[in-house]
């Protein structure tokens, strides 16, 4: 770590003791006007220190609340810094005494000087290959981590499971590295417990090839990988209709036409491709707009209502149209594939939908009237397009079989 110091005003200063971590130092120096003072001090971390990870997040949270053990630390923004300075300084014979954050300073070629917390990590961590693992009818699957070795070699490892409720092979007290990082606030590292979730069903598909068009972020493509289907991900080049009828489905991600215009302007292609036999499946729209115009989204009008949710994740579902395919082709969709949904079951409904769709669900928070917007079907040509406001891109990574199995028969909907 390195100590800098300028004296930038014509005044006497006089710099006493400095204790960085490790060390301490008594300069007793009158600093020259606008002359830099630097210290470089090398620092070995010792293997008590705490590693790097907010306070709320250090004991595994119950249901919609974090678990602090130190109610101290309540109402605390951030973690104190891992390490600090303290230093003394006499200006016009007045005596200061200052602590500042030891941080980690690097230069972006556009943002300048950026000053981040340091990290502490730990000498070990685990990463498995995948987050989630869909034992899809298989007998065992094979399930691959990384040893991630700070202070030495890094090990890849391998094992058969059988059984989704298997005791993992990895110590109870491994971890893996997880940042937020966002121009506005602090990177924040932070160490889950490493872990793969396995998940036993049988899950019939049809089709193998799905575009996808990046939304916000979610995690539907690797869904679709643990189903079978390989994707491939969409460019603005690539709307021309010899280009996507070679996808069985295309899906576009969460709050990609509140996000990208070239979907407003190109969305005759999608319906184009949809015409002549293709699936569209399209995430949940927060807004109508676009920058400053109205989307452009399927082949009918409806609107999206951003005050239209369902996010009591436990209120029954009512299947509307329980003789439909997407109910019932190629997997049987019952009340049981809506247990256990996690946070909420749908987001931003649609309304004032044209004739030409099909609701096939009916639900409601508590108290509300019922809604049937959480999930729009509408036969265009011999295709299909798809408004999907149920929160799948929530209950895929989570492990919900259910999802699995209702975004198995959205991409199989059948030709007309």
């Amino acid at each position: 770590m390195q100590f800098s110091m300028n004296q930038r005003a014509h005044v006497q200063v006089n710099l006493g003791l400095v204790q960085l971590p490790g060390r301490d130092s008594i300069f007793n120096k009158t600093l020259g006007v606008n002359q830099n003072l630097v210290w470089d001090h090398n620092y070995s971390i010792p293997t008590s220190q705490s590693i790097s990870q907010p306070y709320w997040l250090v004991s595994p949270k119950t249901e919609g609340m974090f678990v602090v053990n130190d109610q101290q630390l309540i109402g605390q923004p951030e973690n104190d810094p891992a390490f600090t300075c303290k230093l003394n300084v006499t200006i016009e014979n007045q005596l200061f005494e200052f602590q500042i954050p030891v941080q980690y300073k690097y230069v972006d070629p556009t943002k300048g000087e950026v000053y981040q917390p340091i990290a502490v990590v730990p000498g070990q961590e685990i990463k498995y290959d995948k987050e989630l693992h869909l034992m899809n009818g298989e007998k065992s699957i094979p399930v691959n981590y990384q040893i991630i070795n700070h202070l030495g070699q890094n090990e890849s490892k391998s094992f058969l499971v059988s059984d989704p409720n298997v005791q993992l092979p990895t110590p109870a007290s491994a971890v893996f590295q997880k940042t937020i990082q966002y121009d506005h606030i602090s990177t924040i590292t932070y160490f889950p417990t490493a872990t793969t979730t396995l998940v036993k069903a049988q899950v019939n598909t049809k089709g193998k090839k799905i575009g996808y068009i990046d939304g916000a972020g979610d995690k539907i493509p690797e869904a679709l990988v643990e189903l079978g289907f390989s994707v491939t991900y969409l460019k603005p080049t690539d709307f021309v209709v010899e280009k996507l009828k070679s996808f069985d489905a295309i899906i576009v991600g969460i709050r990609a036409y509140n996000l990208y215009e070239y979907l407003t302007t190109d969305n005759e292609e999608l319906n184009k491709y949809i015409e002549q036999g293709g699936n569209v499946i399209v995430q949940y729209i927060k807004s109508n707009q676009v920058g400053l115009q109205k989307i452009k989204v399927g082949p009918y009008p409806f609107i999206v209502n951003s005050g239209r949710r369902v996010t009591q994740e436990n209120v029954p579902v009512t299947f509307a149209l329980p003789q439909h395919a997407v109910l019932n082709t190629p997997n049987k969709i019952t009340a049981t594939d809506f247990e256990n949904w996690v946070q909420e079951r749908s987001t931003y409904q649609a309304e004032n939908v044209d004739a030409h769709f099909e609701m096939p669900f009916t639900m409601s928070d508590k108290g509300e009237a019922p809604s049937n917007g959480s999930l729009l079907i509408a036969p265009y040509g011999k295709g299909n397009f798809v408004y999907l406001s149920l929160t799948l891109f929530r209950q895929l990574p989570a492990g919900n079989p259910g999802a699995f199995k209702l975004l198995a028969n959205l991409i199989a909907l059948p030709k007309h």
